[in-house]
């Protein structure tokens, strides 16, 4: 379906917002079927993305700051992300052994295990929502680099 017939419109937009739009309308649909999947396992997409950079940075652990760098989305809710997936014992915290007044974190095997459950039913939903074959893929992710600003 074209963006024009989704948002109800028709209207010309010019090139750059119809793009923006477009854009953020497939984020919103992308993000709302991650979201459902997550829900059934009690997790938000930022405590998913999160216990995905401790998986990735395994064995080292890190601290908050390291691990805000990396999320997909910039939060200032992060320590506190932290803490609910530290309760859900899906990460342990510990004193860093180079720097007595940081706090770095790890992934548990609880949370390990969390991913093994959780990342093949989200990769599924992706599958399921992208309607372009593995060349249009590469391109829009090609496309999308070059819009960015980062």
């Amino acid at each position: 379906m074209k963006i024009a017939e989704v948002i109800k419109t028709d209207k010309p937009t010019d090139n750059e917002q119809g793009v923006a739009i477009n854009i953020m309308h497939t984020a919103y649909i992308v993000k709302t079927s991650i979201n459902a999947v997550l829900k059934q396992y009690a997790l938000t997409n930022e405590q998913y993305n999160m216990l995905r950079i401790l998986k990735g940075a395994q064995p080292a652990k890190m601290c908050v700051k390291q691990i805000a760098e990396r999320l997909i989305e910039r939060s200032a809710n992060v320590p506190r992300t932290m803490d609910k997936l530290v309760a859900k014992k899906l990460v342990r915290r510990s004193v860093s052994v180079t720097d007595k007044r940081e706090t770095v974190s790890e992934i548990s095997i609880a949370g390990l295990k969390m991913l093994e459950t959780v990342t093949p039913e989200l990769q599924q939903t992706l599958k399921d929502i992208c309607k372009l074959n593995k060349q249009e893929q590469a391109e829009l992710n090609s496309l999308l680099d070059k819009y960015r600003i980062d």
